[in-house]
């Protein structure tokens, strides 16, 4: 889970929208909440700004996974 949220918020903070998408998924698939993701990008607002923020929610679809 917290492997999959780095490398998403790697991906989120270079601009990378396949790495993003692949691991925000792996991260839900290995346990983290919707919280979690907007946690990470609520940290990559602050680190990185604004013009990183629209793409990520632009790109980023996130729907609960269900067990």
């Amino acid at each position: 889970k917290y492997r999959e949220l780095i490398v998403m918020a790697i991906g989120m903070a270079t601009g990378t929208e396949t790495t993003m998408k692949v691991h925000a998924r792996l991260a839900q698939e290995n346990g983290a909440t919707v919280d979690d993701i907007c946690e990470v990008i609520r940290i990559i607002f602050f680190t990185c700004g604004v013009t990183k923020l629209l793409p990520i929610l632009e790109k980023l679809d996130l729907e609960p996974v269900e067990d």
